[in-house]
Formats: C-alpha cells, structure tokens, sequence
C-alpha cells in the first residue's frame, strides 16, 4: 500500500481500493450470509457489496455514489478480481447493497458479524503495536493503550413521527418510528417569551436547529502516536442517549479479551461516579474531567477562594499538633489555611504520590478495589493519607467549620469520592496527555460526519440501517489504518 500518499489524503476511488485489498473486509466477508441461489445468483459477494456500502457513505449519497463507481468501475473491477471477489462487468449500484442489506439483512448486520468484526480490530490493534504489555505505575498510563470512546448524535433521516404529520402525496411517507429525542433539546418553533428591546411579551421563532429526534452512539477507539493510527474497537446505539450504559460492557468485553494490556479508559463528563465505581471494579483506571473543570489548565483559579457553607470538609492526621483540613472541589483535594481575618480557604494541592489496584478475591471475577495516597504536607513531617476512590465518606460541611472554631468537626454529611474525586487529577503533569487522548474521539466523530460526508443527519432510515452505516465507516476507517501502518510492525 506504499503506493498511497496518506500524508496528503486519499482520493474516494484510492479508499475504496484500500477496503478492496483489506484482510480485514476478506475475513469478515466470509462471515456474511450467503445471497442469492444457483438459479438466479447474487450481482456479487456480499464483501463486494458492503464495498459498495462504503462508497454511499464516503461520496456522501447513493447518486454519487453511482456517479463514482461508473466513472472508475474498470479501476474498481480490476482491484475486485486481484482479490479474488466475484463482481459483474457491468458498475455495481448502490441499489445492489440496499437490496442486500434491507431486503435480505434486514436492515441489520448480524449479531455474528459484529462480534468477529470486535475481535478482529482489536488483533489489528495488537498487530499494529497498540495495548503494549508494560509495568508502568497507574498514575502513569501508557499513552499507547488508553481507550477511548464518545458519543455521536445524528439526527433522524426524517423529522416525520407519525403518518398523520406527514406531507406525503404518495400515502407511504417516510417515518423515524424508532427515533429518540435529543436530551435537553428544543425542536423550535414559535415560544411566547420578551422580545427584544421592548420588554413586552410576544411571539419569537426559536433558532435553534430542528434536530430533535435521532440517535445517540458511542464508538470506542484506541490510538497510538503516528499520524491516522487509530482503530475502531466497537460501536454500539445508546438509547435514550445512555452513553455509558453500552460503553461498560465494551469496556467488560475489551477486559476479557487483553487482560492488563487495557488499564485505562478516558470518557468525557458523561461519565458520573456510579460509571466510576463499574469502571474501577474492572479493573480499569477511569478518567475524565470534572463537570465543573472546562479547562483543566485552570484548576488553580480556586487557590485563595473562601470556603462556603456548603462545602464538605474532612480534618485527616488528627494525632498531628497542626491541624490539617481538607475539601474536594472540581475532582482535586485542597488543603485549608484559616485567614488572618477569621475562615478557612483553598490554600494548595496536596500531592497524589500513588494510586494501587488489589483483587477483591482469589480471581479477577471478584473485581477489583482501588487506593490512592495523597500526601499532606506539615512543618513536622510530611503525612500520606490514604483513601478509597470509590468510597462514600462522612465529613463536615463549610457551615460546621465555621461553627467549631478550632475544636472538633461534626460529621453530619457525606462525600462521594467517586464522584468527586478524581484519581487521575487535573494539576498532574500527566493529566493532559492521558485526558488528550479523548480528542482523538471528538475528531473520530468529526471525521466520521463531514470527511465522510455522513453529515448532521442520517442518510438511512431506522436505527438498523445507521448501526450498519457506522460499522461499515469502522471497517473502513480499520482498513486505512492496517494499509498505512501495517507493514511497520
């Protein structure tokens, strides 16, 4: 594949030839049920036909495609027989893989097909040098083998729910029955609400783009540091825009299949403590950036900020002559000095020297259990506390402190740690180039939406047909990879 200048980008033709000359499409087209029958036999094997599949996604319509597959079929036809596919003479049609696919599929790749695709990228990502075995300390993932994954809205093909708000002429409207709406989005429209400059209430059209209906998926992804070396590991539809609840057995599945190759996932602020706890009792250190945090450089804003009512605080080392106090704000504990003029505030981050995982009991299948020490400075000697990330603590609130003067705290609320807390915590030196590694993901679902010309909106009616659209852009996407990489390892 030496042949392809990657650096400066692929034509459509050069991707589809890529794909042709795939391992991976040869494998997982075998794994395809037959189509057609000795009388009147398929157009062409059904690897030829997911082939096809691609090209309506990456030229960006079923016409264009058409257009594409015409005007380079004897360039097209000649990569087809070098791999040893059965095609016609004549240009496939983007019409032969949709009577496939609908007609005989379903709409649906089968269930079968997408486990052998999942163990497939994840051995492609194994070839390519990716999930290497290493001994590095949990607070220092390797760069290499860090997963990461994140959702992708794509609107409904149709914004039609029913056949009685259709505008059809022809009876048989296009209808997105199985679409979901959007979290937290508006449809537009006509809402009573001041208009400007006036002060007085009227009717206002809503610009807010009519999206609201579609579906959520999550596409899991590992990379490494070359240009464009990324695998698509698994796909999967959340509905109800549950992101993490598809992720996790990804996650489970990823587990069960490398061992400690996988040791850490990054997700984004999707992902809440009760996904913290599932996550770590895999075994898999968790990491994100709190809520709270939009720029994880600007943690240190909070030094010097007074500490209010609400605020829960922990006093640690109690044998210590110092008193030590502690609060957890945007996933990092600081460390509390009182003021000259009365009250506590942010005064420093202690430092997170360690992070430790142990087996619940004799097998993995027990789970895992996590500790993390944090060191407390003091002009006596330095204290290591350690704490349970996953654990729910009794503590103080800011409203106590106030009221105990320098005697001591009653603990009348509680601190989730796995929710506030984060292990890998935004101050380090190695946060920004573990966390970064989910940008690889922002910019898959970029990729995957305007170079590959999918678009805000769907191109195929009912959630079956855009599962399949999305893992024949994983096979192709995989394909790119393994051509460009591939003979480096």
């Amino acid at each position: 594949m030496n042949r392809y200048d990657f650096d400066k980008g692929l034509a459509d033709v050069e991707r589809l030839e890529v794909l042709i000359a795939s391992p991976l499409l040869h494998v997982l087209g075998r794994d395809l049920p037959a189509y057609g029958t000795s009388t009147k036999p398929s157009a062409a094997e059904p690897a030829a036909l997911l082939v096809v599949g691609a090209a309506t996604l990456i030229c960006g319509s079923d016409r264009a495609a058409d257009r594409e597959l015409k005007a380079h079929w004897p360039r097209l036809h000649a990569a087809f027989v070098a791999a040893g596919y059965r095609v016609p003479a004549a240009p496939l049609r983007s019409q032969h893989f949709r009577d496939y696919r609908d007609g005989f599929l379903g709409g649906a790749l089968p269930d079968s097909w997408k486990q052998t695709a999942r163990t497939m990228f994840v051995e492609l990502a194994l070839s390519l040098g990716l999930f290497p075995e290493n001994d590095e300390p949990w607070i220092r993932p390797h760069l290499d083998g860090i997963v990461t994954a994140d959702g992708t809205w794509i609107a409904a093909a149709t914004d039609v729910r029913d056949m009685t708000t259709s505008r059809s002429r022809t009876g048989t409207p296009r209808v997105a029955v199985d679409a979901d709406r959007k979290s937290g989005d508006r449809t537009g429209g006509e809402t009573e609400r001041p208009v400007k400059g006036t002060g007085v209430k009227g009717i206002a059209k809503s610009k807010r783009k009519q999206r609201g209906w579609g579906y959520m998926f999550c596409i899991t992804s590992v990379r490494g540091g070359a240009p464009r070396l990324r695998v698509v590991l698994d796909v999967a539809h959340a509905p109800n825009s549950a992101e993490l609840d598809v992720v996790i057995p990804t996650v489970r599945r990823l587990r069960e299949y490398l061992g400690d190759r996988f040791r850490c996932l990054v997700y984004d602020g999707a992902m809440a403590g009760v996904h913290h706890r599932k996550i770590r009792r895999l075994g898999v250190l968790s990491v994100n950036k709190p809520k709270g945090l939009r720029n994880p450089k600007l943690w240190s804003r909070y030094r010097g900020e007074r500490v209010g009512v609400g605020a829960k605080v922990l006093e640690v080392a109690n044998d210590c002559e110092h008193r030590h106090l502690l609060t957890v704000t945007d996933g990092l504990f600081w460390e509390l000095t009182e003021t000259v003029v009365g009250g506590y505030v942010r005064h420093r981050v202690p430092e997170v020297t360690d992070i430790r995982r142990f087996e619940v009991g004799p097998t993995s299948d027990d789970g895992f259990r996590w500790e993390m020490d944090v060191t407390v400075r003091c002009e006596r000697g330095d204290h290591i506390i350690t704490f349970d990330p996953n654990a729910t603590i009794k503590c103080a609130t800011g409203a106590a402190l106030r009221k105990s003067a320098h005697g001591p705290l009653t603990y009348n609320a509680e601190l989730t740690l796995s929710q506030q807390l984060r292990m890998l915590q935004p101050n380090e030196d190695n946060f920004a180039p573990v966390f970064g590694r989910r940008n690889d993901s922002e910019t898959g679902n970029k990729n995957l939406k305007m170079d590959y010309d999918l678009g805000d909106r769907a191109r195929s009616y009912t959630v079956e047909r855009v599962d399949t659209d999305l893992w024949i852009y994983s096979l192709l996407t995989n394909a790119l990879a393994w051509a460009e990489h591939g003979g480096r390892h």
